[in-house]
């Protein structure tokens, strides 16, 4: 379990930046960083178990709010003390 919560934290000290984009309608729109730091510590800890799972990156069913639930609970979960 240590490991699991060393690699959550190393993935929480370094998020990624949310970069913007062009939305359909021409405004220029930021990435919910909640998905992106979701998405990165998925992929953080894909990588140090080395899980077969598929790309991270393409996951884009999940709504804000199941997104926001995710990160309380690895907070709460796995980063607050006990």
């Amino acid at each position: 379990m240590s490991c699991l919560v060393e690699s959550i934290a190393e993935a929480m000290k370094n998020l990624p930046i949310p970069s913007t984009y062009n939305g359909s309608d021409g405004i220029r729109y930021r990435e919910d960083s909640n998905l992106k730091d979701v998405c990165h510590l998925a992929e953080t800890i894909r990588r140090v178990y080395n899980l077969p799972i598929d790309d991270i990156s393409s996951i884009q069913s999940l709504s804000k709010q199941q997104v926001i639930e995710i990160v309380e609970l690895v907070e709460h979960e796995l980063l607050s003390p006990p």
